[in-house]
C-alpha cells in the first residue's frame, strides 16, 4: 500500500511541476523589444476563444498576430521633435507617422520615428501617403496598396483579415472629439486576429502609438466611427 501511495505522490508532483501555468485571466507573457520599447501581447483574450480544462490551458482559433516592433509618438526620446510642414510634434500629431514607421520597420528598414520624420522632410505631416516609399521606404515599403476612407466595420474586418493574413499590418483610423467639440482622427495599427471570419473590431488586435501598448481593436475605438484604412505593401529589398 505504501509504494502505492509513493507512486501515485511521484506521479502528482510531475504532473504539477511540468504541467503549464498560466493565469486565471488568461493573460499572456509580455515580449520586450529592443531599443528599450516594449511590444505587449495581448492582455486578455475574450471568454469566447477559451476553452477551460483541468489545466487551465486555452485555445484560440485562426489566431494570427504579427510580431510587430511597437514605437510610441509621445516616446521623450523623439515626441518633442517637429514634423514639417505643420510644425506640430510627433507627440500631438505623429500617430499616422509612427504607425507607418512600425510597418516599415517590420518589413526590415532600420527605423524609428525620429528617423522616419527626418527622412519625410516636409510630408511628415500631415503625411503625404504616397511619398513615403520615396523618401523614406528605401526599398523596404510601397504603396499604398489600400486607401479606403470610407469603410464599414465589415469592410474593414475583411480587408484586415486578407491584409495580416498575408504578413501586412494594417493601419485604422477613427474620428475622436475634443472637449470643444473639435474632431479629429487617430491612426492605430492592427496587427492581428482572433477568428478569420468574425467581422467585428472586437476580432482584431492592434498597437496605439500613444502609449505603444498593444489592446483589443473595440477596446480603443469603443463606439467611436472609423474613417479609414492603410495597407502598404513590401518593397522590393524584402519581397
Amino acid at each position: 500500500m505504501k509504494k502505492v501511495l509513493s507512486l501515485m505522490l511521484c506521479l502528482l508532483l510531475t504532473l504539477t511541476i511540468t504541467t503549464p501555468s498560466f493565469a486565471a485571466d488568461n493573460k499572456i507573457q509580455e515580449i520586450t523589444s529592443t531599443d528599450g520599447i516594449t511590444a505587449d501581447m495581448p492582455d486578455i483574450i475574450p471568454d469566447e476563444y477559451t476553452q477551460d480544462s483541468k489545466f487551465g490551458l486555452f485555445s484560440i482559433k485562426d489566431y494570427k498576430f504579427l510580431q510587430v516592433q511597437a514605437f510610441r509618438q509621445d516616446d521623450p526620446i523623439w515626441g518633442s521633435d517637429i514634423m514639417r510642414t505643420e510644425g506640430a510634434t510627433i507627440e500631438r500629431k505623429g500617430c499616422a507617422l509612427t504607425c507607418v514607421t512600425m510597418i516599415a520597420k517590420y518589413y526590415g528598414l532600420a527605423t524609428n520615428p525620429r528617423i522616419f520624420n527626418i527622412d519625410m522632410g516636409k510630408s511628415a505631416c500631415p503625411l503625404l501617403w504616397y511619398d513615403v516609399g520615396e523618401k523614406a521606404g528605401y526599398g523596404y515599403i510601397e504603396g499604398p496598396e489600400l486607401f479606403d476612407s470610407s469603410i464599414t466595420e465589415k469592410e474593414f474586418a475583411k480587408y484586415a483579415v486578407n491584409a495580416i493574413h498575408n504578413n501586412k499590418p494594417i493601419m485604422l483610423a477613427y474620428w475622436k472629439t475634443k472637449s470643444d467639440g473639435t474632431r479629429y482622427t487617430h491612426y492605430v495599427l492592427v496587427t492581428g486576429y482572433y477568428d478569420k471570419d468574425k467581422e467585428t473590431l472586437d476580432n482584431f488586435l492592434a498597437i496605439d502609438p500613444y502609449g505603444g501598448k498593444t489592446r483589443n481593436l473595440k477596446d480603443i475605438v469603443g463606439s467611436r466611427s472609423i474613417y479609414r484604412a492603410v495597407v502598404y505593401s513590401r518593397g522590393e529589398k524584402n519581397q
